[in-house]
């Protein structure tokens, strides 16, 4: 890594930890700066302003998340469901700890203030999205093609239903801070939905045979 990259690495991952304790809106790129022991030209050649360097930050938190999920959807020793299961229970916990990802969450809703920021935001948000879909989709075609998921249904709804109940539990989790507190309630949720989903979809394959 050469030194340039070493200290765009080292801004971004100071930018990240003030955003996280300070918030988007109180952190400056001055704060940064001071923060990074950088001057400010450095900071600036780097990311020419502080919309940019919060997207670079988003982006570097979404790619550790993806890394933490790929680790679930590649584990070949478990069968399709199984995996699925787990995904969405690691998603959630993964995200419960991505505290710039929750910055992105509210910027959403205060576009009025800051509408590039929250534009970096969105794009940022709606690229992990597409990442989840097509990496769920593919794993349910797989399971479907296996016989390992036994669901007479288009895989492309099937995920688009999960995402949008994924994603409506994000405000309340991450923004008003319950995760912790429905944490066990979530996980006993997933565990028997899918259980009673997979004995359905077993049970009806017999009927049909």
């Amino acid at each position: 890594m050469s030194k340039q990259e070493v200290t765009k690495e080292s801004i971004i991952s100071v930018a990240c930890r003030l955003f996280s304790e300070n918030g988007y809106e109180k952190t400056s790129m001055e704060d940064i700066s001071r923060e990074a022991n950088k001057a400010k030209g450095s900071l600036y050649y780097h990311f020419s302003s502080k919309d940019l360097l919060f997207k670079a930050v988003i982006e570097q938190e979404i790619e550790m998340v993806k890394s933490t999920l790929l680790i679930v959807l590649m584990d070949s020793t478990m069968p399709e469901p199984m995996r699925l299961r787990d995904y969405l229970v690691k998603r959630m916990e993964c995200l419960s700890k991505a505290s710039v990802y929750h910055q992105a969450i509210k910027l959403s809703f205060i576009k009025h203030l800051n509408k590039e920021s929250a534009e970096y935001a969105d794009e940022a948000k709606l690229k992990f999205e597409k990442w989840e879909r097509e990496q769920l989709s593919t794993l349910i075609t797989n399971g479907k093609n296996n016989g390992s998921i036994i669901v007479d249904l288009d895989s492309y709804p099937f995920v688009d239903i999960m995402m949008m109940l994924l994603k409506s539990l994000e405000v309340p989790f991450f923004i008003e801070d319950k995760y912790e507190q429905y944490r066990p309630t979530f996980l006993l949720l997933v565990e028997n939905v899918f259980d009673a989903v997979m004995l359905y979809f077993a049970n009806r394959e017999r009927k049909i045979k």
